[in-house]
Parts: C-alpha cells; structure tokens; sequence
C-alpha cells in the first residue's frame, strides 16, 4: 500500500506482481517500485508536485522492500 500521496492509502498491486516467483534481491524491488511509480497517480498541491510524490514513492518502495529482504 502507498500513502502519502493522496487522500486516501492505495493498493500498487503491479508492484506486488513484479514480486511474484523473483529471488528477494536488489533487481526485484527496483523493478517493483519502478511499477509502483509508474501505476500510481499521486495528487499535486502546495507541498509537493506530483512528480515529486511519484519519485518518493519509486524510492520509498524500493527502500522498504530492500530492507525486508535483509531481515
């Protein structure tokens, strides 16, 4: 799920399926997050373009699910 970049947390299941059948290593959370980024459709206001929000979220992703594979 994604939050921060709308009303509301939102499901990124093209980035769940990116998952799916891959070793848990580096290529397969860049991949997911470049799907997360790429299906979400962040809201744009005074804090933050929504490019802005679209590239926290490529990050973010890829971040989060790098440190669950270590653990």
């Amino acid at each position: 799920a994604l939050g921060g970049i709308g009303g509301r947390p939102v499901l990124a299941p093209e980035a769940a399926a990116a998952l799916v059948g891959r070793p848990p290593d580096a290529a397969a959370a860049r991949d997911a997050a470049q799907r997360a980024a790429a299906a979400c459709d962040p809201q744009e206001d005074i804090h933050a373009p929504a490019q802005y929000r679209r590239d926290l979220v490529r990050a973010m992703t890829r971040r989060a699910l790098e440190q669950a594979f270590a653990a």
